[in-house]
């Protein structure tokens, strides 16, 4: 049976005598001592069933949790903008583009390639000669960097590139940034059909997640597209899912059925560490169910290694 994410919340929140998530209900406006919906309680379900969804995803079958995509690497791209001798800084953008960010820029006068952090920032000091205040400099932004979408939390290979007039090629992929940049080893890199790529994370504080950038070298001189494995972040839930007097109807992005076999055991089990969750008789089998889904998981994908169960109360 599929469960809406409504469905699969009533059958947790029971669990604190709450059957219904009406704010106006009888049984959520009764005194603080008697059973109802309390402040926080939808908070708690969310986490816990986001929780019993990440546990999914480790586990999961690769088909589940993994896929092949693409994303196009754009042709160098002439700008001008604005910048001072010894600084990081730059103005007057208006080319700027936020495919733009993590690639090279080639500014005329400086005998340095230099990488675009954002539309202000460059990764080192200009270094080419001192410019009145106000003066535009012409520059090259390559496109030798992509960055996938905030659902991919990893790349693995095949990577690969295809050009307009040139047929898919591999690429040969290293593990280092330092091991990256020897490939080029000269204040300026090579133009040309991509060869190499490095796949690197960090963490973007503007956007408060980790995120990936994928480089490649020699940098393109024309469009193209790069293909790569991806794995997928899980999925997750808010609390308008939910919904109050009416279910929205959110379905869950799981194989059918295992909304009931096994997110519901995992997700009950986090949630039975609320300090009101009741019977606490229920607890040996909600454990041994807990369990059960864990071994349909295994089996479904006996490569993948087993996850560690967090609890949301601590």
């Amino acid at each position: 049976m599929s469960l809406t994410v409504h469905q699969l919340a009533l059958r947790l929140a029971k669990h604190v005598g709450v059957t219904t998530f009406d704010p106006g209900a009888p049984s959520n406006t009764t005194p603080l001592h008697l059973p109802g919906l309390r402040e926080g309680d939808i908070d708690e379900i969310v986490a816990c069933i986001n929780g019993a969804l990440q546990e999914m995803w480790d586990r999961a079958p690769v088909a589940v949790c993994f896929a092949r995509l693409g994303i196009e690497l754009r042709a160098p791209a002439t700008v001008t903008l604005e910048v001072t001798r010894e600084s990081n800084g730059i103005s007057a953008f208006a080319d700027y583009a936020p495919w733009m960010d993590g690639c090279t820029i080639r500014i005329d006068g400086d005998a340095f390639d230099n990488e675009l952090v954002d539309g202000q920032t460059l990764l080192r000091p200009y270094m080419g000669p001192a410019l009145d205040g106000g003066t535009p400099v012409g520059a090259t932004v390559y496109a030798d960097c992509a960055s996938p979408g905030p659902e991919v939390i990893g790349i693995v290979d095949p990577i690969g590139t295809c050009g307009s007039v040139h047929l898919p090629a591999l690429l040969t992929r290293v593990t280092s940034r330092a091991e990256f940049e020897s490939w080029w080893g000269t204040a300026q890199k090579r133009t040309g059909l991509p060869e190499v790529c490095f796949v690197e994370t960090r963490f973007f504080p503007a956007r408060s997640r980790l995120g990936i950038r994928l480089r490649v070298h020699p940098m393109p001189v024309e469009a193209m597209l790069l293909t790569y494995g991806a794995r997928l972040n899980a999925p997750a839930i808010v609390a308008a899912d939910i919904g109050a007097v009416n279910d929205p109807g959110t379905p869950f992005p799981i194989p059918g059925g295992w909304e009931e076999s096994v997110l519901l055991p995992l997700a009950l089990q986090r949630f039975s560490a609320h300090p009101n969750f009741a019977p606490e008789s229920a607890r040996e089998e909600i454990d041994r169910q807990a369990q059960v889904a864990r071994k349909i998981m295994q089996g479904a994908a006996p490569q993948r290694s087993p996850a560690r169960l967090l609890p949301a109360f601590r």
